[in-house]
C-alpha cells in the first residue's frame, strides 16, 4: 500500500504485476511509489496485485445513501489470522469501498473494520483454508483495503453494524469479494 492512513485524494489505483516481478526486490513500497511517480499519480492510493485486470464490483444502497465496493481476489496466499507468520507470497484481497457520506473519523474506523468482517465472512463461506494450518482462511498475508469517503459536514457519527452505512458496506464488500473468490476458485481449480 502506497499512500496509506488518513489522506485526501481523488485517485485509487491497482498496480498489476506479472507474478515474479517483485521477486528480489527489497522495497515493494518503493517500487510502487516509483511507479506510481513516473505515471504521474503520486499522491494517489495505491496497491499492488498479480491478479490480471479482473475487478469485482458490487453495489449496495438504503434510500440516498450507497456504497461501491471493489475487490480484486487472489487466494494462493490463503491465511488464517492467527497462523505463524512467513514468507509474504504474491496474490491478495484488494479492496476499494466508496461510500457516498462523509464519515467521522469514529465512523471510518468502523466501516474499516465493517469491510474487513465483509471480507473474513466470504472467505469462511468459501471454504477456502490457510496454506499454512489448514484451516479455514480468513483472508491472505498481503490484504489491503482502501475506504473512500466524501470530506464534508454533516459527518455520520457511527457506521457499524446497526447503521445503514454498515450494513451497505457490509452487503458490497460481501457480494464482490465471494464473488471474486468464486472466479479465482474456478480459474484455479
Amino acid at each position: 500500500m502506497v499512500n496509506g492512513g488518513c489522506a485526501v485524494t481523488d485517485t485509487v489505483a491497482w498496480l498489476f504485476l506479472e507474478v515474479d516481478e517483485l521477486r528480489g526486490c527489497a522495497d515493494a513500497r518503493g517500487f510502487l511509489q516509483a511507479r506510481m511517480t513516473a505515471a504521474g499519480l503520486a499522491t494517489a492510493a495505491g496497491m499492488m496485485t498479480t491478479r490480471r485486470p479482473a475487478w469485482v464490483r458490487a453495489m449496495a444502497s438504503h434510500g440516498a445513501l450507497s456504497c461501491d465496493a471493489i475487490v480484486t481476489v487472489g487466494l494462493s496466499n490463503a491465511l488464517r489470522a492467527g497462523d505463524p507468520p512467513g514468507e509474504a507470497r504474491c496474490s491478495t484481497i484488494n479492496t476499494l469501498v466508496r461510500i457516498s457520506t462523509p464519515l467521522s473519523e469514529s465512523a471510518a474506523l468502523e466501516a474499516l473494520c465493517l469491510a474487513a468482517s465483509a471480507r473474513t465472512a466470504a472467505m469462511l463461506e468459501s471454504g477456502t483454508v490457510s496454506r499454512v494450518s489448514g484451516r479455514g482462511a480468513t483472508g491472505t498475508g498481503t490484504d489491503c483495503i482502501v475506504l473512500a469517503s466524501p470530506c464534508g459536514e454533516p459527518e455520520a457519527p457511527y457506521a457499524g453494524m446497526h447503521t445503514a452505512i454498515g450494513s451497505v458496506i457490509g452487503r458490497a464488500v460481501l457480494d464482490a469479494t465471494a464473488h471474486g473468490i468464486r472466479e479465482w476458485t474456478e480459474e484455479n481449480a
